[in-house]
């Protein structure tokens, strides 16, 4: 196949057949062959990345045959030995030409695809989410934070009963006593419903349901689940899931472009935070980390096998904690296994003397109930 361009023809060229006789090109034209002899022929490489082979004659001014490189190596390759000089010359060197270009095009595009490969396996390995991440200053991260803190904050209730706010303070400030480094300013808040759920956002809010302090069996429950709350937005796993969601336009918006602008995108993704479910390896490092951390601040790090094994019990469908703990489960998986490792771990960073707070728990766990006076 080829295409025919002409002075007064159709700008994208009309769609012919060409024939290689002994002596010429012939183009099978809609009004006609036209004849272009191989004595005097001229071509040159042409169209997108060279990809045709151009041939005019001077005998016919403004005509333009586009041969596709099959039928220039098939076909009119055969009558190579019938060519005279100087088209026999020409058409080696064209033809020589066209091929080292078309491999050319190869490695190009096989090192694009690799490149494009490479970055889509770096984003979803992390590498170019963490480098958006360094992008983004700690201050603008608690912004981020703050807004969908709002939002949250006002679809319950906040229980400020002075007890049960001194009973989570204490448990937060012990815990935050204890790290090595505090990038944010953390504050816990309970919210009356009878959900049994805990969550924390970018830049250290951290929310408690308070059907979770109901269901929890003392203030080393509540430790572990805190702990565990807390290295979520120390290891930055909130962001990190907001930025994925924002996708590749955003990452490099951080990374190379504005971070400014790439976090008014991320700020519609700030409403999902709340029900964010982390992937296997963070929910291992925040249960790992959590457990150090309660330890180090003498709580008893068995809080956290007994509290995380009422949701294996949920996975197990063992018994009828199902239902009260159905919402914390949706976005805490859990499973015997992890059961298993939290147990070896709390044996292994047991403090010499676990201590709890001066605080009565079957009165103050039930003061922030929604029906509670």
């Amino acid at each position: 196949m080829a295409r025919l361009f002409r002075d007064g023809g159709p700008p994208q060229g009309e769609t012919t057949q060409v024939v290689a006789t002994a002596s010429a090109l012939v183009v099978q034209a809609d009004d006609g062959p036209l004849t272009l002899p191989y004595a005097g022929l001229v071509g040159r490489l042409g169209g997108f990345e060279d990809a045709w082979i151009l041939f005019e004659h001077p005998h016919l001014p403004g005509v333009v045959a586009w041969v596709e490189p099959e039928f220039v190596r098939g076909p009119m390759a055969e009558r190579a030995d019938g060519f005279p000089e100087p088209f026999a010359s020409q058409f080696a060197e064209l033809t020589a030409t066209h091929q080292r270009r078309g491999r050319t095009r190869w490695v190009v595009r096989g090192t694009l695809l690799a490149g494009f490969l490479g970055v889509v396996i770096w984003f979803f390995t992390g590498g170019l989410t963490s480098m958006a991440l360094d992008a983004i200053p700690y201050s603008l991260e608690s912004s981020l934070g703050d807004a969908a803190a709002e939002s949250f904050a006002e679809q319950y209730p906040e229980c400020t009963e002075p007890a049960a706010v001194e009973m989570i303070n204490g448990i937060l400030d012990r815990l935050v006593e204890q790290m090595d480094e505090v990038n944010y300013e953390y504050r816990v808040r309970i919210l009356r419903s009878d959900e049994i759920n805990a969550f924390a956002l970018p830049g250290g809010e951290i929310f408690f349901l308070s059907g979770l302090l109901e269901e929890a069996e003392s203030e080393h429950e509540v430790a572990a689940v805190m702990g565990h709350e807390i290295q979520h937005v120390v290891q930055r796993h909130g962001l990190r899931g907001m930025v994925q969601s924002a996708g590749v336009r955003v990452l490099f918006m951080l990374v190379l472009g504005d971070a400014s602008e790439g976090l008014q995108f991320l700020g519609a993704y700030a409403g999902k935070l709340g029900t964010l479910k982390f992937g296997r390896d963070q929910e291992r490092q925040a249960d790992e980390l959590g457990v150090a951390l309660m330890s180090k601040a003498e709580f008893d790090p068995q809080g956290a096998v007994t509290f995380f094994g009422k949701l294996a019990a949920i996975t197990g469908d063992e018994g009828g904690v199902g239902s009260k703990l159905s919402s914390m489960a949706s976005t805490h998986p859990a499973s015997t296994e992890r059961q298993e490792r939290l147990g070896v771990l709390a044996k292994q960073l047991a403090p010499a003397q676990p201590r709890g707070l001066d605080v009565e728990w079957a009165k103050v766990s039930r003061l922030c109930a929604p029906g509670a006076p």
